[in-house]
């Protein structure tokens, strides 16, 4: 994004979403490039500093691994009055921005209208708007879940939100907006100017082979990793077939395949400057972004 600033190129986006990590961005990508200087942000952070494991845990009784103290201090310092103030007018100027947690009591994807949320006059916007961004980043496992009240025939409950990326890693209109419908609401008339769609991958779509060692500790973390590859890749095939049903210029971009990572821990601050520059440079070289997904490339499909 940042690269993508500075190279000049860079559109207003009339819908931006966010998952995970991406939630964390996406209310900075959303607000204006006056503010993406905070994404530098993701480049100071290191494992203590964010996971905040002060004594011994529990595998079979804890929620998780680490406290949600330091990811709350982090958002209460950089999701300010400011930021929520330019969210709330660009929401209020027809511009959308939503970020997607997972109910896992419900097994199913919440997609949560932050501009709405911001622009709603509520005396906790701040809180709301900050636990929605927390829950979507809560991996299992390594953050807590976020507790949400809800009211349902009169009668109160809680819903167990977690990782976004548990049922998407990435998601745009299908689920929040419908092109046909709107065009019915404009008497059939579709706008004279194409629309884009433009996907940001934060990790490789390549396989990448390694020996893996027959225990838990090798087994559980590659077979992860690996399903949210897959499932990467079946949203970006969705994304794709929906923009060519459409007629949407289709975009997309991923940590090229011959990156190779150089972590000392899972949140390694100078890993993360390597992939922000990697990105940056990227962008301001005059980046070419790829329109079809792996696989689909000259109809090798599933290849």
């Amino acid at each position: 994004m940042s690269g993508w600033k500075k190279a000049g190129t860079r559109p207003e986006f009339k819908i931006v979403t966010g998952i995970s990590a991406g939630a964390l961005m996406a209310p900075f990508v959303f607000a204006g490039p006056e503010f993406e200087q905070r994404l530098g942000l993701f480049t100071t952070m290191g494992t203590m500093d964010l996971l905040g494991i002060t004594g011994p845990i529990s595998p079979l009784w804890s929620e998780s691994l680490a406290e949600a103290v330091p990811l709350a201090r982090l958002l209460k310092q950089y999701i300010d009055d400011e930021l929520l103030a330019a969210i709330a007018n660009a929401h209020n100027h027809g511009r959308r921005l939503y970020i997607g947690t997972t109910n896992i009591d419900a097994e199913e994807l919440v997609v949560w209208n932050m501009g709405a949320i911001a622009a709603s006059g509520h005396p906790e916007v701040p809180k709301i708007f900050r636990r929605v961004m927390r829950a979507s980043a809560a991996i299992p496992g390594a953050f807590p879940p976020v507790y949400f009240d809800v009211e349902v025939e009169g009668k109160m409950y809680d819903e167990l939100h977690i990782d976004g990326g548990v049922t998407r890693e990435v998601f745009l209109y299908g689920f929040i907006s419908e092109l046909d419908a709107a065009a019915q609401e404009l008497d059939g008339k579709r706008p004279a100017n194409k629309h884009s769609v433009y996907v940001i991958i934060n990790s490789k779509l390549a396989a990448s082979p390694k020996q893996v060692t027959p225990d838990l500790v090798g087994l559980i973390p590659r077979a992860v990793l690996s399903l949210v590859k897959a499932n990467t890749l079946g949203d970006l095939y969705r994304i794709h077939a929906v923009a060519q049903r459409d007629n949407v210029d289709f975009n997309y971009v991923f940590i090229p395949d011959d990156y190779v990572p150089k972590e000392k821990e899972p949140f390694d601050p100078k890993e993360m400057k390597r992939l922000f520059d990697l990105g940056f440079n990227m962008a301001v070289s005059g980046y070419e972004w790829h329109k079809i997904p792996p696989g689909l490339e000259k109809g090798r499909i599933g290849q």
